[in-house]
């Protein structure tokens, strides 16, 4: 890694913890999470979308008939040969990626809003959580343009727990400077960035990407100040975050 893309990850590990920030809790336990699956990993399935962090329940049968609960946020969407859907996101509950059959979902919430979703519904909410690949939106191309940014912006607004109107007005800003050329609807970019609960391996890849590209990495390093200033009230840490990430630009 280069020395900017050094100074995110070594602050997020000391200032931050090192956790990927919290995720709304299980609206009720009724099955164990005990149940594990990689037998549903697709390792070469064709990919269907991609997804950018919804914060998701799901209700999960697996191969064994064993039910189980997670809180997952979704990262993509898969076919394989014999046309199974597969689900990869992040799993709260383990900690880790894992991959799920979209036939064996059989309830999913959104955590953020508490919509419960069944049988069919189930297949199309999620589709509706990942960037298409043909027949985009102004808010999916953006999206497309401004993915790894978002998601480290993302990232640190909800790193301390709290996430402020102030910060996401932050985010909107960064996508108006970069995608100004895209006319989508502000309200419903606020409603995707708010959605957006990115884990500490999307935060560290996305961070590697951008520390390849100049533009992208002074233009982050802009914002993520900007995000950090957003409440007013400047902590020691949060101090030093900001005299470390302009040092890693004057480099």
């Amino acid at each position: 890694m280069s020395n900017f893309a050094d100074v995110f990850v070594d602050i997020f590990r000391r200032y931050y913890g090192g956790s990927t920030p919290p995720i709304p809790e299980i609206p009720v336990n009724r099955f164990p999470t005990t149940s594990d699956d990689v037998d549903e990993d697709a390792p070469d399935g064709r990919l269907v979308g991609e997804g950018y962090s919804k914060a998701l329940f799901i209700s999960y049968v697996d191969a064994k008939g064993v039910k189980s609960e997670r809180r997952i946020s979704v990262n993509k969407l898969k076919q394989t040969k014999d046309g199974k859907l597969i689900l990869v996101a992040y799993c709260y509950e383990r900690e880790a990626r894992r991959s799920f059959r979209v036939d064996r979902i059989i309830e999913m919430i959104d955590l953020l809003t508490g919509e419960i979703f069944e049988n069919q519904r189930i297949k199309e909410a999620l589709f509706s959580h990942f960037i298409p690949l043909v027949n985009q939106t102004a808010e999916d191309r953006v999206i497309g343009m401004c993915k790894d940014e978002m998601m480290v912006l993302a990232f640190l607004a909800r790193c301390d727990g709290h996430y402020h109107s102030e910060e996401e007005a932050i985010i909107v800003s960064f996508i108006s400077e970069k995608c100004f050329e895209e006319d989508f609807d502000d309200a419903e970019m606020r409603r995707r960035i708010k959605d957006l609960y990115p884990d500490k391996s999307e935060y560290f890849a996305a961070i590697d990407r951008i520390s390849q590209r100049e533009k992208e990495k002074r233009r982050l390093a802009k914002y993520a100040v900007r995000l950090i200033e957003a409440d007013g009230t400047i902590t020691d840490h949060e101090h030093s975050f900001i005299l470390e990430i302009n040092n890693s630009m004057s480099c």
